[in-house]
């Protein structure tokens, strides 16, 4: 091989090696930076939410949120926190837990707590629909008749027009 060509193949080589160990350390510092912020952040978060500062909370939770907004769990506390500030922030909550449900389509947990925001606003129909795809995403049997016990008495309740 020419001398010329070996020249040019080794500075090929030195920079596609340099340009190897920039893309694989970018990738390595992004997850690990996120990983090491991410519990801390939550924790932070839970620990707000349990002194009921759902304000706080949800302010710490917009920076978890940030850092991963494909955690169904970031968006759950969301959820929550708007939906215990109170009505005015029920449109969100309902938001969030829809991209909750987005992220992890069979939490039944999530549709109980659309049932009670849908509740709480006096939209019983739209509550029971909620209840119902909480009772077919349920794995567990008692939860299963949980759920059904609840539909059960929203619909009497809609037939007596006592909501």
């Amino acid at each position: 091989m020419p001398q010329h060509l070996k020249y040019r193949c080794r500075i090929f080589s030195k920079s596609i090696i340099c340009c190897c160990f920039v893309l694989f350390s970018c990738f390595l510092y992004i997850p690990v930076s996120a990983q090491k912020s991410s519990p801390e952040c939550n924790l932070k978060a839970q620990k707000a939410f349990s002194k009921q500062k759902y304000a706080e909370a949800l302010r710490i939770n917009e920076q978890c949120l940030a850092q991963d907004t494909h955690n169904a769990g970031f968006w759950l506390m969301k959820a929550e926190c708007l939906r215990r500030m109170g009505k005015e922030n029920f449109s969100q909550a309902y938001i969030c837990y829809q991209k909750v449900l987005n992220l992890s389509p069979n939490s039944s947990s999530v549709y109980n707590n659309l049932f009670v925001l849908a509740a709480k606003q006096d939209r019983w129909k739209e509550g029971l629909r909620h209840l119902r795809r909480g009772m077919r995403a349920e794995k567990h049997a008692e939860t299963q008749q949980y759920f059904a016990y609840k539909v059960q008495i929203v619909k009497t309740l809609i037939l007596f027009h006592i909501l």
